[in-house]
């Protein structure tokens, strides 16, 4: 808010920042208000620069402590400008001197300037020629581009033409089409019923064919056995006669055979007596059936127990397969920080795939952006990482060579125009570092005060990326706490710990720790001042990390492999179950195999046995035949063999009868059998040959199908594409109005020598070539005109040129004299101040105008022209010592304090002649040493807070802000009504309310602290003398703090 000047309004200014509205470079949108009325950035720096003359960037309104060497390097021509700058009240002598410098140099540049509008003219007349030359060829050119506009619009319809041929020509392919399909199913249809009829003739040759090999067989084997008894019956036969010959011979032979017998038989009985009992054989059957009747059962359990043992087991493998796979996707963190940093930042998405697609381009591996490489240990790690780390830094790339450098910079930020940060790490290799701490320490850090260790040992990443951070953020010296070490920060005074000095002689040292407490985790940070060599501390509470943190909740992830621990146990119980499954299922199968042996073994033995009675039964028939042959009548032997013999020949006649029956039949089924056969290898192949034809048939009438429906298709593209460049044509060229009356466009195409699209594309390259060979110069008519004018006014300035210059001197010296009166004044009552304010710092010093014309005019020249104003300038000439010279102030020759003293006093001097309704200094007693820096606080005050003199420039003396880290006790003035001290205290410490800041309670517990330290006297001396400075000390130490001014 800024008070109104006198007869003002009351100015309040305000800026809105939302950063979620800015653009890339994530500085957010402004939105500026005056008295609540929304306005631009624009208007607001003009009331303040114009109404009340307040620049910012002028060294003699605001002085920042960085910019004090810059106000003692300053030449005298740039101390005068910034001194005419602040007083621009006064006369508005920076304007005049701005408008006396250009005066002059278009005074001494009018000798010359006749000759300059001469040549001006002969120039403008050779270019009016030109341009003359340029407005034919631009005339060529729009009527060149009027016959390609043309040419344009005949090549729609013309396309509209061709696309009309070509759908009549593809309707009438269609047409054939239609009809060729047609011949098609024609010709189709009859080779299918002839198939049919031939497949049908087949199936009945069939059935014929297999009654006729029935019928075959059956007389074959019929045949067959007539054959068998005819030849039984001849053996008999020969039999019979040869023991009707040789009855004797038979007798002998029977004899001979009886007694072959009686042995045979004696063998066998004493066989049989090895051989076990029919009844025992059977009952070890039963006993062996009834076994493995009765494991069978349990064997089968056994079988689907075994079964659904390996189906669980089964389904538990893919229940922790599914786990499985879900906790590799929680593992991958890379993926899902990537997706969080590209989320945030899309530009990188763009670069990392460049760089993904094209690494063959590179010398060696590059890495990043940096955020993605980055695996954190915990999310307050990541939080601390993320807040530590500039974001230009996590967005780097990271390479391992300049080459790969250079080819990523071009290519990212010179080609696609992409920002990009590229750090290099020689070879990707870790370098070796010096720890901030010594082991020693560390340990402490340790085990005392909950120091994890370094924040380069709470991430992960590839060396590359670890070294980069080394070298851009310095994490190898940043500390990693927790709980208990905000406890100590609190309460043991930990940050004083790690400030302290390790080795004597070494001076404090500056820190960085974070630590937490509860839910909050905050970063302190300690620097040591390069002016008072003492230790300033500050913190920031840290947000939530917003993509290094771990990408899965670590309780889900904890769970989901109890999961799956818990799985492979069920696993393993099943697999035992399973394996003792399969093994009672082995047991039980062996069981039941040994009584399936023992089964078998006691049927081939039954099996025996009953083989070895039969035998022996035989063999006892057998005996008893050859004993009852024996002792029968060879009489009736012979009678008996001679009706065998008769029986025997009349059944063989029969039998071959019967066999030569068959033999007949067997004939004529064969030719039947031949003549179907003849039939069916007839329809085989009438059905072939007719499948061939069917299927050619069928392959006609599918490409039949496939070519009309190919024209179709291209038929119905063709009439669309037909109806969209009519559409188009119609659109951009319409030939008719809306009630069908020809327009002018009609005639001119028609007017056109082309009737082709090849003839019109080539009268349209012919056209286009003729319009890119002249270039486009729209402006050349008006130029032409515009410069034919200027002609006529350069010619009227020409002679007009000489009867202005004595007009512009006489101007000169008129402005020359006001300005110049007062700018001697000014110069001179500041040299007046800054000469007393410098004596009664027990030196010397004097301000003095240097006029820029002097030489000039001593070596004769035009005293009206050769004023030089651009060299005039102020020089300050101080003297520090006795004995010495004045000496033009200079960073060269004075010190630091002696440069700060003099700036002061001098901006002290122009106080009262300043325009700004407040000024600002910071840090300007940096430097002093005390007996100046009293001085110069004494002079501050009494210049602020003096009313103006009745020749100021304004109603006003001004506010004055001097801004400082520290001030020494007891200085004089700080009771000034006037004067107020503004202390900026902020930290952990600091209040919530800033309604609980009580100095008189602090002063309180300062006079408490010195009575306990025994020095009640002193103490309360003290307390009554530098109250307040005690205050403010004791405050400044105690409360941390990111930045700490008194002003």
């Amino acid at each position: 808010e800024l008070e109104p000047l006198k007869g003002g309004e009351t100015h309040v200014f305000k800026r809105k920042i939302e950063r979620s509205k800015g653009g890339r470079n994530g500085r957010g949108a402004s939105t500026f208000y005056i008295n609540n009325q929304k306005t631009t950035a624009k208007e607001v720096q003009e009331l303040v620069t114009k109404t009340y003359h307040i620049a910012v960037k002028n060294l003699c309104q605001f002085l920042p402590q960085d910019r004090v060497g810059n106000f003692s390097g300053f030449t005298p021509q740039e101390l005068l400008v910034e001194t005419e700058k602040s007083m621009n009240g006064n006369g508005q002598l920076y304007e005049t001197h701005q408008k006396l410098i250009d005066m002059e140099h278009e005074l001494k540049n009018s000798g010359s300037e006749v000759e300059t509008i001469e040549s001006k003219l002969k120039r403008l007349v050779a270019d009016n020629e030109r341009l003359e030359r340029e407005k034919e060829r631009m005339e060529e050119r729009e009527e060149a581009e009027r016959q390609l506009k043309l040419l344009n619009f005949k090549y729609l319809w013309l396309q509209f033409d061709a696309c009309r041929e070509a759908a009549k020509e593809l309707k009438g392919a269609k047409d054939a089409a239609k009809e060729a399909l047609r011949v098609q199913n024609e010709t189709l249809q009859p080779l299918e019923e002839a198939h049919s009829l031939f497949v049908t003739q087949k199936q009945r040759y069939d059935a014929r064919a297999k009654t006729l090999e029935t019928n075959l067989k059956k007389a074959v084997k019929e045949q067959e056995k007539q054959y068998e008894k005819a030849e039984k019956h001849q053996d008999e036969l020969d039999t019979t006669l040869s023991s009707l010959v040789s009855i004797e011979t038979a007798s002998r032979k029977t004899a001979q055979d009886i007694e072959r017998a009686k042995e045979q038989l004696a063998k066998m009985e004493a066989a049989m007596e090895d051989l076990p009992s029919i009844e025992s054989c059977d009952e070890a059957q039963k006993e062996a059936s009834a076994e493995y009747s009765r494991l069978r059962g349990p064997f089968e359990n056994a079988k689907r127990e075994l079964v659904r043992a390996h189906g669980a087991i089964k389904d538990k493998n893919e229940e922790k397969n599914q786990k499985v796979h879900k906790l590799a996707k929680m593992n991958d963190e890379k993926t899902q920080r990537k997706q969080k940093v590209f989320a945030t930042f899309r530009e990188l998405q763009e670069i990392s795939d460049w760089i993904d697609h094209n690494k063959a381009q590179f010398r060696r591996p590059v890495w990043g952006p940096i955020a993605c490489e980055v695996t954190t240990k915990s999310n307050n790690a990541a939080a601390s990482l993320e807040h530590h780390v500039p974001n230009a830094t996590l967005k780097s790339f990271v390479v391992e060579c300049k080459e790969d450098y250079d080819l990523l910079y071009s290519k990212i930020r010179r080609e696609k125009n992409l920002p990009i940060n590229v750090l290099i790490v020689p070879n990707g290799k870790l370098q070796d570092i010096d720890r901030k701490y010594s082991a020693n320490k560390m340990r402490i850090l340790k085990e005392e005060h909950g120091t994890s260790g370094y924040l380069d040992e709470a991430f992960t990443a590839p060396d590359a990326i670890i070294q980069a951070l080394r070298n851009s953020a310095q994490v190898h010296n940043v500390l990693v706490g927790g709980t208990k070490t905000q406890a100590h920060i609190d309460s043991k005074g930990l940050l004083d710990f790690l400030g302290a000095p390790e080795t004597e002689g070494q001076g404090l040292r500056g820190y960085c720790i974070f630590a937490s407490k509860g839910q909050r985790s905050f970063r302190y940070t300690g620097t040591v001042s390069k002016y008072s060599k003492k230790l300033a501390m500050s913190q920031d509470e840290l947000r939530g990390s917003r993509f290094l943190s771990p990408g899965v909740n670590p309780e889900h992830k904890k769970r989901l492999e109890d999961e799956i621990k818990s799985i492979n146990a069920e696993l393993l119980e099943l697999e035992r179950t399973h394996h003792e499954l399969l093994s009672r299922k082995d047991d039980l199968e062996k069981q039941a195999q040994d009584a399936f042996a023992r089964l078998r073994h006691a049927k081939e033995t039954i099996t025996e046995v009953a083989k070895k009675q039969k035998a022996r039964e035989r063999a006892q028939r057998k005996l008893r035949d050859l004993e009852k042959a024996a002792v029968s009548d060879s009489d009736d032997e012979k009678m008996k063999l001679v009706r065998a013999i008769q029986a025997r020949m009349k059944a063989s006649v029969t039998a071959l009868e019967a066999h030569a029956d068959q033999q007949r039949n067997i004939m004529k089924h064969t030719f039947s059998l031949a003549g179907v056969r003849i039939n069916l290898d007839t329809s085989v192949a009438a059905i072939r040959r007719a499948e061939e034809s069917l299927k050619e048939a069928r392959k006609g009438h599918s490409e039949a199908q496939a070519e009309l429906a190919r024209v179709t298709k291209e038929f119905n593209d063709k009439k669309a594409s037909m109806r969209q460049a009519k559409a188009l044509a119609e659109n951009e060229a319409p030939l008719e109005d809306a009630e069908g009356n020809a327009l002018p466009l009609k005639a001119e195409l028609e007017a056109l020598a082309v009737s082709t699209l090849a003839e019109t594309e080539a009268a349209m390259e012919d056209a286009n070539a003729k319009v890119n060979g002249i270039d486009a110069n729209p402006e050349v008519i008006r130029q032409y005109e515009e410069r034919k004018m200027e002609i006529e006014i350069v010619k009227a300035q020409l002679s007009d040129l000489t009867e202005s210059k004595d007009a512009k001197i006489n101007g000169l010296q008129k402005l020359k004299g006001p300005w110049e009166e007062s700018l001697d004044a000014a110069v001179a009552k500041v040299n007046i101040l800054f000469s007393q304010y410098m004596q009664e710092l027990g030196c010397a010093g004097e301000v003095k105008l240097t006029k820029g014309g002097d030489d000039e005019r001593r070596e004769g020249g035009d005293s009206s022209i050769n004023e030089n104003f651009k060299n005039w300038g102020i020089a300050i000439r101080v003297k520090f010592r006795e004995g010495s010279k004045l000496q033009t102030l200079s960073a060269r020759v004075q010190s630091g304090g002696e440069r700060s003293v003099s700036t002061i006093m001098y901006l002290m001097a122009l106080q009262s002649m300043m325009s700004s309704p407040f000024r600002c200094v910071d840090e300007i007693n940096q430097g002093l040493d005390e007996r100046n820096e009293r001085l110069v606080f004494q002079r501050i005050v009494e210049n602020s807070t003096q009313p103006p003199s009745p020749g100021d420039l304004t109603d006003h003396s001004g506010q004055y802000f001097l801004i400082t880290p520290k001030m020494l006790p007891n200085m004089e003035g700080l009771d000034n009504e006037a004067m107020s001290i503004q202390c900026i205290i902020n930290g952990p410490g600091g209040f919530d309310d800033p309604k609980d800041w009580n100095p008189n309670e602090i002063i309180r517990a300062g006079k408490r602290s010195s009575r306990d330290d025994n020095h009640e006297e002193e103490g309360s001396e003290e307390d009554e003398n530098s109250g307040p400075s005690r205050m403010n000390e004791e405050s400044s130490s105690k409360v941390p703090r990111k930045k700490k001014r008194r002003s």
